[in-house]
């Protein structure tokens, strides 16, 4: 089995991009997902790519066959995440999976919206547990916002995605 494991790398305030190309001059390969969003500075609004994990990035490595502690000298590199002097702290093979599926060529792919408004839910953890609610809306931070009678009135919450189940799907 391959030592190669990811490792996540602070970067210096907004230099990503310069940690990345530094990076890649050294032979260590690396990902700094981004993801598409809007921009608006003196009246105009635009379309960019921002970094998903601002001021990280993920590089990938076997710390028994590369010389991994040059990272901490890399321009635009803060430090890399471990613990003490000790060997960096690997990333779980897990959550590198799900981020990599998610992304092509380095941007997130939206993931689709899971509920539509007027859709009943039941929320799944929390303070609300098994609470029922109806849908308002499904914004882009993978946040829902949901409308919920309690106390006589009607309030509206918004909560994680993950946090929600269509109640059409309970048995």
């Amino acid at each position: 089995m391959s030592g190669l494991r990811w490792y996540v790398v602070e970067t210096l305030p907004r230099k990503e991009a310069l940690a990345s190309r530094n990076l890649d001059q050294q032979d260590f390969a690396n990902f700094c997902p981004r993801f598409r969003t809007t921009r608006s500075h003196a009246g105009r609004t635009m379309a960019v790519l921002a970094p998903l994990f601002p001021g990280y990035l993920f590089v990938r490595f076997d710390p028994g066959n590369h010389p991994w502690r040059s990272i901490n000298g890399t321009l635009g590199v803060r430090r890399l995440i471990g613990f003490g002097q000790t060997l960096p702290q690997a990333m779980p093979e897990f959550v590198m999976r799900k981020i990599l599926a998610r992304c092509e060529n380095g941007i997130m792919t939206p993931a689709g919206d899971p509920f539509e408004r007027g859709d009943i839910v039941r929320i799944t953890s929390g303070a609300f547990v098994d609470r029922i609610a109806t849908v308002e809306r499904y914004d882009s931070r993978e946040r829902v916002r949901i409308l919920m009678e309690f106390l006589g009135a009607q309030h509206a919450i918004e909560m994680p995605v993950d946090c929600l189940v269509t109640e059409a799907c309970q048995s």
